[in-house]
């Protein structure tokens, strides 16, 4: 399907549209993380002791029960991870350092040593995820769904 903007912009809508979107229910699902291009993204936040590097991991909840609560073929969820970085900027595989991201990956089973790169994570799974809702801090009626454990599948 090609987009046309020109058909688009005469469209009629009939009816409203939502202005809400249900968040993932707290709990604990099977989820693997997203194959899609936006499975990983990186930020970077001031702290009072000065820059520090987020990953944020999307999550696909692959609980059809929970599909079938939301009405919606895919369900999402998000975990953020603070990542301790080297004076050289890379990840720091010290002792206490990257707890979060070493937890993931050994849940996905690649925590062996072996040569990884956060590529590795892009459709990994399935892994059990535990999901916590967070209230929009400007409106408190909208809810996100973070990812706030994870684990390996036993």
């Amino acid at each position: 399907m090609s987009f046309d903007a020109s058909a688009f912009l005469n469209q009629t809508v009939s009816g409203p549209l939502s202005t809400t979107i249900t968040a993932c229910p707290e709990g604990e699902w099977t989820a693997k993380v997203s194959d899609g291009d936006n499975f990983i993204n990186f930020r970077e936040v001031n702290t009072k002791n000065g820059p520090r590097a987020i990953c944020e991991i999307n999550y696909e909840i692959l609980d059809d029960g929970v599909k079938s609560q939301l009405g919606r073929d895919r369900v999402y969820a998000r975990q953020t991870i603070w990542l301790d970085t080297t004076s050289s900027g890379g990840i720091d595989t010290g002792e206490g350092k990257n707890v979060d991201l070493g937890r993931l990956r050994a849940a996905l089973g690649q925590n062996d040593g072996s040569p990884w790169t956060f590529n590795s994570l892009k459709g990994a799974g399935p892994l059990v995820v535990r999901v916590s809702q967070r209230s929009d801090t400007n409106n408190p009626e909208n809810k996100y769904a973070d990812v706030v454990r994870v684990a390996r599948i036993s």
